[in-house]
């Protein structure tokens, strides 16, 4: 799985980008907070089309199951503590 998001530069630069705790994990949740935080809006266009090839980067770095399922759990794990984190906040 895996998404790909569009944005004005300066809409990008208000809610300071992504955040830098988080790897391929929780990213997308991490910015809707941000967004309903700072009263901004998101829109969903479906005419937009990207061409995303899944676990393409992953596969040519661990080459074993094992191996990628301990990045992947690590980076969930890790990235899921950040968003808690997060949750907290409000």
């Amino acid at each position: 799985m895996g998404a790909v998001l569009f944005s004005a530069g300066k809409f990008f630069e208000q809610l300071n980008g992504f955040n830098p705790d988080t790897f391929m994990f929780k990213e997308e949740e991490l910015l809707y907070l941000a967004v309903m935080r700072a009263g901004l809006h998101t829109l969903y266009e479906p005419a937009l089309r990207s061409r995303h090839l899944e676990v393409a980067s992953t596969d040519a770095v661990y080459t074993t199951s094992e191996a990628k399922f301990n990045f992947v759990r690590e980076n969930q794990i890790a990235s899921l503590k950040v968003l808690i984190r997060a949750l907290d906040e409000e």
